[in-house]
């Protein structure tokens, strides 16, 4: 059973990856994604983009 919390937190969540879902184009037509999130540890970020990764297939499985 789900709280008012974790609803609250499953609506914060899919808010986040819309936000870094966003996609715009250049002048030229090039499709970019203006929002990132990123280490210049290359081992960091490889963990960062499996954990958020796993985040977006979590949050997709549950109800809206």
């Amino acid at each position: 059973m789900q709280t008012l919390q974790d609803t609250k937190i499953y609506d914060l969540v899919r808010e986040f990856f819309k936000i870094l879902e966003r996609q715009e184009s250049t002048d030229s037509g090039r499709m970019f994604h203006p929002t990132t999130i990123s280490s210049c540890r290359v081992m960091e970020q490889a963990k960062l983009e499996k954990v958020l990764e796993g985040m977006k297939n979590e949050i997709s499985k549950t109800p809206s």
